[in-house]
């Protein structure tokens, strides 16, 4: 298109500019925004969530069970006590990191709890075990246990009055007061499985006391 000048006027005719090309607008695309929304619900969850199971861990829960590595030099493996010592768990006694620190030989049965000298302390109590392994396993099993645990061995020898060996413990606990471990170890016994049956094939079980308690006086 062109103009011209006005009459009386010399001039050229000067072409009028084009307005600029604008690309046609397509249907709106998909919005960003619930995809937003959507992803901070889900945190919202998950910490929710989180907090939750914080709070429930703190509340009564039972702590899990310590790992447990066996002493090197033991001749049996060992496994933590707390499960099988639950029996004699009462008002925050023992403290937890005495009960972490006494194991078990794997594959040891409680046989429940027996009743435990008097007078010793605030604490005293005592529970018996039975074993498959030998008397001679499992004396050398708590005498390479217990110091590899924290506590310190005060004797070892067959006990006063009873047949079998102790070896007695002792160690500091979280609650202020000295903790002792007496492990008992009676004789091994043997019995045939089969009458008539030759004696390498008679099966020996072992019967062991675990007594802890307080000391008194400390």
């Amino acid at each position: 298109m062109y103009t011209t000048s006005p009459p009386g006027q010399a001039g050229t005719a000067s072409p009028v500019p084009k307005p600029p090309w604008v690309p046609p607008r397509g249907p709106a695309g998909p919005t960003v925004k619930p995809a937003l929304i959507f992803v901070s619900i889900l945190l919202a969850i998950v910490v929710v969530g989180m907090v939750a199971m914080a709070l429930t861990g703190s509340s009564g829960r039972a702590p899990a069970n310590p790992v447990v590595h066996t002493a090197k030099g033991s001749p049996l493996r060992a496994v933590p006590a707390r499960p099988d010592l639950h029996p004699i768990i009462s008002g925050g006694l023992p403290p937890g990191d005495v009960l972490d620190a006494i194991v078990l030989p794997q594959g040891a049965r409680s046989q429940g709890i027996v009743k435990a000298g008097e007078g010793v302390g605030s604490y005293s109590q005592a529970m018996v075990f039975t074993s498959t392994a030998s008397e001679s396993d499992l004396i050398a099993f708590y005498k390479i246990e217990l110091p590899a645990l924290g506590w310190k061995v005060l004797q070892a020898g067959p006990p006063h009055g009873s047949p079998g060996y102790e070896v007695l413990a002792q160690r500091p606990g979280s609650d202020g007061n000295y903790w002792e471990l007496g492990a008992l170890i009676s004789p091994t016994s043997f019995s045939s499985t089969t009458t008539g049956s030759s004696p390498d094939s008679a099966t020996g079980i072992t019967r062991f006391t675990l007594r802890l308690f307080i000391v008194s006086g400390e």
